[in-house]
């Protein structure tokens, strides 16, 4: 039996076991820990820190330590590690696994805290250059092989980090709750072990890792998710380093990864499943009051990243909100380039050829979104709103060559819209084609450009351009299709009135190519043009005051392009003209502006045709023909301007200033001709006066002295018309030379040849008189009557409604030359319609080339075409074998003519024309006055032999009212 006595009997070995165990407990339970806390702070003494340590607690049965309320301070006295409760519980099966195993390690409230100072100094790499070996050619080589160990659970609770960065501006950032939970973590090789860990930050954001880890050799598998507000943080710590600082409302990154190291030793990572979401982003300019770029969201969706082989996939990113503030300052730079950080870089310019890192992406969205931009360089800054932007792309990549669909949609805040379809390129230039569409896009937002020129406003206006595009390295700009500008209406800035417009501008056909340097367009359509001209008291204008002189050296430059223009027609156009300059203020207007201007080509021979024609005021008639070389009109030009049936009584400002009368009563012909050749003028003026009646002297200080009343009495002629040849000549680089004093001067000197016309027995009736009051003036092959002939006839009529036993007597006549040239060349321009629209095919309007030949081959199959071009094809340079270049415009010029002489009329087509003539006439008399319809005759239709100015004549002739054949054509 045992007793105490037989236990504690030291002869024997159990007495001897019972002291070691005893002694085993005690070292362990009660010296452990004090020589661990005095060896942990002595140690730390030694390198001037301080540790502090409220409880060290070790159980030598289960090989457990567990030290409570740790506090470790650098030399100032911050603290830099603290815990409240780190426990290990070391297990004795190390000794048969041959490495170190732990069942537990536990470490609860962990604060660590760490301050950067300058480049990478801080404290604790202070505090590991303390403990580092004076010499370091005494310490022994580390081996790259890791310590065999083995961790059966692994616990951080409720860690948190802080960290003062003063070297990004004093930055202070605090991290935690931090979770860390880790089971069977081991350095034993292929033993993979389940992790995971998750960080809570104080703005909310979470961080979790889920996944596997394996140690020996390095394998990582699992998931990531970072969710919440705390981009912030990085937002924040990032401003310092950035010219702009950023704000994000929450984010949400999510993807799974597999990431190891290969054989080689290189990290072969691959991330799938990538999802990244961010709301409420801004990025502002520091110092500025407002975001220049902001987004509501962000989503990228399918991303799949592989290291090895440098690859980069994604299914979608959208972009939603985005709101973009893009400013042009006054010294030309663009404000977002302002937020890109400085970087230094030897990198060559360009496409490097090297493999590198294949991106590609599905599907990119761009919705709800806006841009606004702004041009702070001209006087009044030009800005505009691109809203409601909707853009979307299919299947892009960062390979030299890809191009890929793009579609966009948008919406001017000042009115209009823009759509986009196509295929764009980025590498290894920049390159784009496809269709561009502009609809009804307001011209107003242009008005801080037109004010840098001119003193004058953009009331209204809208651009309508839909076609296809080009740019690219070796085609700098490329663009085919239609333009149109609408309702424009420029008003005078000076004294707010309307200034210039037009209803509709329409070009159906515009190619302009910059490479080729060519810009040709089909025919100008002008409808509805109205311009305002104003000579002030000062004899100012109202366009002359208007410009704005621009700085010498400030000039722009335009292209040098080969321009050709189709024609131009003019459709319901008018002109205001006023002249305040005179004693008594005068006005005209014309209106109802018709007609054309031929093919413009500023690198061709061939002049241009105008052919224009209007209504002045009331009754009057303006004709403006001839040739001109638009591009130099004071080297080249021809023009006769023709007026009829003005209304003297208007003129009375002009006749009070150079003679003194006023005009009561009288109508004007004015034949105007003008030839300009290499700046010098030849004019011969035409001016014929009927029904003068002058007014009492004027006694305004200003008028005129010429005895116009004498010279009316001796100059008029036996059928009282005042006829007046006055030519003007000069030079008109000639500072003396203003061409409207020298014809007021040719006037003073022959007005005494003006008359006043001894009225005849109708005309005196209604208070018309005239030689040709029985004259009407037809354009050749048109049957139309002219607005003066109009009021001849209704007058007339008034006259014959006084004169019941007087009738009229109408002939219909032609003139074979003048109006068979007008029937051919109607009929050839119908015939260009016609073929125009069979080969409509081929894109050609009439006019073109290809329309021409067509009819030439068909009406001319004598014509050599080929031979005939060469007559308009300049020879090839002298020594070379380059072939000449054919002159478009002369060639087809030649081509219409050859093909109107090849039209036919025949005299039954005459008799047509002057059948319709005559009916015309006893129409509109009949129309005028119904009581008429049994006095007016037609007669047998003839030919007339003499044509007056290019025109037509029929003479009414007067006779008994039972006299003549009624009604036969």
């Amino acid at each position: 039996m045992l007793t105490m006595r037989n236990w504690i009997n030291y002869r024997r070995k159990r007495f001897w076991a019972l002291m070691a165990l005893v002694l085993y407990t005690l070292l362990g339970f009660f010296v452990a820990p004090r020589i661990i806390e005095r060896s942990a702070s002595a140690t730390l003494a030694g390198v001037e820190r301080t540790l502090s340590l409220r409880q060290v607690k070790v159980n030598p049965f289960v090989l457990s330590m567990e030290i409570a309320g740790a506090d470790l301070r650098d030399t100032d006295g911050e603290q830099m590690l603290a815990w409240e409760r780190l426990y290990v519980n070391f297990q004795l099966s190390s000794l048969f696994r041959w490495a170190w195993t732990f069942r537990e390690i536990s470490l609860d409230e962990l604060a660590l805290s760490e301050e950067r100072f300058e480049g990478l100094d801080t404290r604790f790499t202070r505090l590991a250059d303390a403990f580092a070996p004076k010499d370091p050619a005494t310490t022994e080589p580390e081996s790259g092989a890791l310590p065999r160990l083995v961790i059966q659970d692994l616990n951080i609770g409720a860690a948190r980090f802080a960290l003062l960065d003063h070297a990004a501006g004093d930055y202070v950032v605090a991290l935690g709750p931090i979770d860390i939970q880790i089971d069977d973590l081991q350095t034993l090789p292929d033993h993979e072990g389940s992790k995971s860990i998750k960080i809570q930050t104080p703005s909310g954001q979470s961080i979790e890792w889920r996944g596997t880890l394996q140690l020996a050799p390095l394998v990582s598998k699992g998931s990531i998710a970072i969710t919440g507000a705390g981009f912030e943080e990085a937002f924040r710590y990032a401003d310092y380093f950035l010219p702009f600082n950023a704000h994000m409302q929450d984010a949400v990154v999510r993807f799974d990864y597999d990431a190891r190291l290969n054989p080689a030793g290189e990290p072969d990572v691959h991330v799938d499943n990538l999802e990244l979401e961010a709301n409420g982003t801004r990025i502002q300019r520091d110092g500025a009051d407002t975001a220049w770029v902001a987004l509501d969201r962000f989503a990228l969706s399918g991303g799949t990243i592989n290291l090895i082989e440098q690859s980069a996939r994604f299914g979608s990113i959208k972009l939603s909100g985005l709101d973009v503030d893009a400013q042009l300052d006054q010294a030309g730079e663009i404000n977002l380039l302002q937020l890109l950080p400085e970087i230094e870089t030897d990198l060559e310019p360009g496409f490097s050829e090297e493999a590198g890192w294949t991106i590609e992406l599905e599907e990119f969205g761009l919705s709800a979104s806006t841009v606004k931009l702004t041009d702070e360089q001209p006087t009044l800054p030009a800005s505009v709103t691109l809203q409601g932007i909707e853009l979307t792309s299919h299947n892009l990549d960062n390979q030299p060559g890809s191009q890929f669909p793009v579609a966009a949609r948008i919406e001017l805040s000042s009115g209009g819209q823009l759509s986009l379809d196509g295929h764009w390129g980025f590498l290894p230039d920049l390159s784009a084609q496809g269709s561009l569409n502009l609809e009804q896009v307001e011209l107003a937002v242009g008005q801080p450009y037109l004010a840098q020129v001119i003193h004058a406003q953009l009331g209204s206006g809208s651009l309508d351009l839909a076609g296809s595009f080009e740019f690219g390295p070796d085609q700098p700009g490329k663009f085919g299709g239609r333009l149109a500008v609408n309702e424009l209406e420029i008003r005078d800035g000076v004294r707010d009135q309307r200034l210039a417009a037009w209803q509709s501008m329409t070009i159906e056909r515009l190619d302009l190519d910059l490479a080729a340097e060519t810009l040709n367009t089909s025919r100008v359509d002008l409808l509805g043009m109205y311009g305002r001209l104003h000579i002030a008291e000062d004899l100012s204008t109202n366009v002359s005051d208007l410009l704005i002189s621009t700085p010498e050296g400030e000039a722009g430059t335009t292209p040098d392009l080969s321009i050709i223009v189709a024609g131009i027609d003019f459709g319901d156009s008018g002109l205001d003209f006023s002249d305040v300059s005179l004693p008594l203020p005068f006005r005209a207007e014309i209106r109802a502006l018709n007609g054309e201007i031929s093919a413009l080509a500023n690198r061709s021979s061939e002049p241009a045709r105008v052919q224009l024609e209007g209504q002045v005021n009331e009754y009057g008639l303006a004709r403006i023909n001839g040739e001109l070389n638009p591009w130099d009109v004071t080297d080249s030009a021809d023009i006769q301007m023709t007026f009829r049936n003005l209304d003297m009584q208007r003129l009375t400002p002009y006749t009070v200033s150079f003679a003194g009368y006023p005009i009561e009563g009288g109508r004007l012909d004015m034949d105007l001709g003008y030839e300009l050749v290499q700046r010098q003028l030849n004019g011969q003026n035409k001016i014929i006066v009927r029904e003068l009646k002058l007014g009492e002297k004027s006694d305004h200080p200003d008028a005129g002295s010429l005895p116009l009343g004498l010279a009316v009495a001796l100059l008029t002629d036996a059928n009282g018309v005042i006829d007046l040849d006055v030519p003007v000549t000069g030079n008109l680089d000639d500072p003396e030379f203003k061409i409207g004093g020298v014809v007021w001067r040719a006037l003073g000197n022959l007005i005494t040849k003006a008359v006043t016309a001894p009225f005849r027995l109708l005309g005196a009736l209604v208070g018309m008189d005239s030689e040709d009051f029985g004259q009407l003036e037809f354009t050749p092959g048109s049957a139309e009557i002219s607005p003066p002939d109009q009021e001849k006839l209704a007058k007339l009529g008034e006259a014959m409604l006084q004169r019941p036993s007087l009738a009229l007597q109408a002939s219909g006549v032609y003139e074979p030359q003048a109006d068979g040239l007008a029937l051919q060349t109607q009929k050839f321009e119908a015939a260009q319609e016609t073929r125009a629209g069979e080969l409509t095919g081929s894109g050609q309007p009439a006019g073109t080339r290809e329309v021409m030949e067509s009819l030439a081959s068909e009406r001319l199959p004598e014509l050599d075409l080929a031979g005939f071009a060469l007559q308009f094809t300049a020879p090839p340079k002298e020594g070379t074998e380059t072939p000449g270049v054919i002159d478009e415009v002369a060639y087809l010029a030649g081509l219409r003519e050859r093909l109107i002489r090849s039209e036919t009329t025949s005299e039954a087509e005459l008799l047509a024309l002057a059948g319709s003539r005559a009916a015309a006439v006893a129409e509109r008399l009949n129309s005028a006055q119904p009581a008429l319809s049994d006095r007016v005759k037609i007669q047998q239709s003839k030919a007339v032999e003499a044509v007056t100015e290019g025109l037509v004549i029929l003479e009414l002739e007067v006779i008994t009212a039972g006299d003549g054949v009624a009604n036969k054509p």
